[in-house]
């Protein structure tokens, strides 16, 4: 194909070539040539191949570990999350991008929350993001309520971490937000029917009572306050 572009266009070309060496072993090669006419006919082709073997299979196995990567935040059960200084998004997980009704990451990246919310409330996130990039000091396991695209309101547990570089200067920061409304809704129904318990047992026609092991009393009802 190289040979034959060179050929129609007369223009130097060039590319990666899979070749296989006399000994058998499988190599990458990067080909230049240069056609060769003589009275306006191709006569020939001059060129140079470099052995690049070991920068395809590098780039090979940073590929692999990237998609295996996307493959692991894709599956957390919570939402992950890159920001850059300007705290817009370059990296979204699934969980996000459901989290804010996106059927791909590119509707979310390269926006901010201001893209999203209100501006008085996308400020106190983008005050936050900023706390934790101007202090390099993470945020962990804040409790957060959040409204969802579709009204609902969700509880969450968020962490942001800063991002640096290999000189420690921050990039961005990364987060990573677990939703807890199911707990949350428990916790309330748990409360809701310790209460009923308590205005049942203070409403008994008798005296109510649990005793420790050291016969100290740790609940009593209204009779026996009386």
């Amino acid at each position: 194909n190289m040979v034959r572009k060179a050929v129609i266009t007369g223009e130097q070309v060039s590319g990666r070539i899979p070749l296989v060496t006399a000994k058998g072993k499988d190599i990458w090669v990067l080909a230049a040539g240069q056609p060769i006419r003589k009275n306006g006919v191709f006569i020939g082709l001059i060129g140079t191949c470099q052995d690049i073997t070991d920068i395809v299979t590098a780039e090979t196995k940073t590929k692999e570990s990237e998609e295996l990567l996307r493959k692991l935040i894709d599956n957390l059960p919570l939402n992950v999350f890159i920001k850059d200084l300007e705290s817009r998004k370059i990296l979204v997980n699934k969980s996000e991008c459901d989290f804010f009704g996106a059927k791909n990451p590119e509707e979310i990246l390269g926006k901010s929350m201001f893209d999203f919310y209100p501006k008085e409330e996308a400020q106190k996130y983008r005050n936050e993001d900023l706390e934790v990039m101007n202090t390099n000091t993470a945020i962990l396991s804040k409790e957060s309520t959040h409204v969802k695209k579709d009204g609902s309101i969700s509880s969450y547990l968020t962490s942001k971490i800063p991002l640096t570089d290999s000189e420690g200067k921050v990039t961005g920061l990364i987060g990573f937000s677990l939703d807890i409304s199911m707990v949350k809704q428990k916790e309330i129904e748990l409360k809701e029917s310790e209460h009923l318990l308590r205005t049942l047992v203070d409403n008994l026609p008798l005296n109510v009572y649990i005793k420790d092991l050291e016969s100290r009393k740790i609940l009593v009802n209204q009779s026996e306050c009386d």
